[in-house]
């Protein structure tokens, strides 16, 4: 039986196992892992670019992978509802008042605009990434670096301009395709269609099992290829699969399927919690057209990880994980593996860490990262009104929230040198407002090499700052950026 026919069995039996949706990402801690190491430079800019371009499902899932580490689930503020009153001498509710002011309120435009961009070695602006979006009635203007018109009502979506994965409801991502897409539901049942202008087609059918479970199958049509997207959603997890038609002049079929998994489970009992969770690639040499695949998943036939964690509530708060990657490169049958060891444990105020990361299994573990860290809190949850935030519209209450921490870094495989070592920082004002400041030392040595890594956010509900930079300074050398990013959002 074919490799991957033999995967194909294996997921579709675990499928109802459990998973949890992946989790959103920002590009503080994509910068973190960066200057750490646990990344590289281009798996790095791969979660940077997709964080740009609002498809955080996908970066969370490579972080997963390239990383082994979970994301943590960051949710935008919801908005305020306005207060249902009832208006005198009458039995009926309003909100804003009367009926006129319902429809003045229906008819109002609302915003929401962003703002991104990445500061280079040169300490130059690049990668921009800005958009502005009006909604109104049950339309959506998006103007910008994605410039496209949706309407929404009842279930039923349209959108005209550069559509992607998140109008098109892909669990694999999509190339921006400039064209219009239609979503309408019957029942049970979603049908929808695609059509752009670089002649590719698509038609879309979904039936919903209930709010959580769900299956649909996509086909896709352009001048040169015809592929169908097949694609299995639960609570417990995701399954999506996309293969390729045509032959070749023997008549066999040369294209091998586009796999995408994720999994998770969660076991919750008295004081414990046992999770675990799956996520992987598989694909051949050729790949859909319309698939938009990051530059290092392309290179590999296979990447994929798994973890195991247990946490003791009752024992320190005590976790306990395992995680390991696996990678099957297309140009060779060899195959490179990743195991990581962590441990947690102490009270909020004082938490220690220890993981070992043995970097190249296949090789007995030659090359192995040992990291220690140790965190402390202080003033947590102490809470006082602050009357600038208030008048800003600003709900939060400022609950204040002091850290500090010291981590120590040690590599095995180079020979012995001392470790490296990070003593950082950070203070926190509510949700929207922090700052964090960490002093990295390549070679716990002042006079050699430095690194300086600064994050604030701040504002307040309807408008929002970031900057996060990394210095650097060697010896002889002044001090000069190596990479940053800023961020600028809001709503009116």
């Amino acid at each position: 039986m074919p490799k991957f026919y033999t995967l194909l069995l294996f997921l579709i039996c675990t499928f109802f196992k459990g998973f949890a949706l992946s989790a959103s990402l920002t590009e503080a801690q994509i910068f973190e892992w960066w200057d750490s190491g646990i990344v590289s430079p281009e798996e790095a800019q791969e979660m940077l670019d997709l964080v740009q371009e609002g498809n955080e499902r996908e970066a969370c899932f490579l972080a997963e992978i390239y990383a082994l580490e979970t994301c943590e689930i960051q949710k935008a503020p919801k908005e305020k509802t306005p207060t249902k009153k009832k208006t005198k001498g009458t039995g009926e509710t309003a909100a804003n008042g009367s009926g006129k002011n319902r429809a003045g309120s229906a008819a109002k435009v609302r915003g929401r605009f962003f703002w991104k961009a990445q500061v280079d070695s040169l300490g130059e602006l690049s990668k921009k990434n800005y958009n502005l979006q009006l909604e109104f009635y049950r339309f959506s203007l998006r103007l910008g670096t994605q410039e496209l018109l949706s309407y929404k009502n009842k279930g039923a979506e349209a959108y005209f301009g550069q559509v992607s994965t998140k109008e098109l409801r892909s669990h694999i991502p999509l190339d921006t395709l400039w064209g219009t897409a239609l979503f309408y539901p019957l029942g049970n049942f979603t049908l929808g269609a695609l059509l752009d202008t670089a002649k590719n087609a698509a038609a879309h059918l979904e039936y919903a099992f209930g709010k959580a479970v769900s299956i649909s199958a996509a086909y896709w049509h352009s001048t040169s290829q015809q592929s169908i997207a097949l694609h299995g959603k639960s609570s417990r997890g995701e399954i999506s699969l996309w293969q390729r038609f045509g032959q070749t002049s023997s008549g066999q079929n040369p294209f091998q399927p586009l796999i995408k998994v994720q999994l998770h489970n969660d076991e919750k009992r008295i004081g414990q919690t046992f999770s675990w969770r799956t996520t992987a690639y598989y694909h051949g040499d050729s790949l859909p057209e319309q698939a938009r695949l990051s530059k290092t998943l392309q290179k590999y036939r296979f990447w994929g990880s798994q973890s195991l964690s247990f946490a003791f509530a009752d024992l320190a708060n005590t976790k306990i994980s395992a995680s390991t990657r696996v990678a099957m490169p297309l140009d060779a049958d060899t195959a490179s593996a990743k195991i990581k060891l962590q441990g947690d444990s102490g009270p909020r105020y004082l938490r220690v860490s220890a993981s070992a990361t043995c970097q190249d299994a296949e090789n007995s573990c030659t090359t192995s990262d040992y990291r220690l860290q140790a965190t402390w809190r202080a003033l947590e949850n102490l809470t006082f009104e602050n009357p600038a935030l208030e008048s800003a519209g600003s709900t939060d209450r400022g609950n204040i929230t002091a850290q500090g921490s010291i981590k120590a870094e040690y590599k095995r495989g180079d020979g012995f040198h001392r470790p490296k070592l990070e003593l950082g920082t950070a203070y926190s004002q509510g949700d929207l407002n922090r700052f964090s400041l960490s002093l990295i030392l390549p070679k716990a040595n002042f006079a050699e090499k430095i690194q300086i890594r600064n994050q604030v956010d701040m504002g307040t509900e309807r408008l929002q700052t970031s900057l996060g930079v990394t210095l650097s300074r060697s010896r002889g050398e002044h001090i000069k950026p190596l990479r940053g990013y800023m961020q600028i959002r809001g709503n009116f």
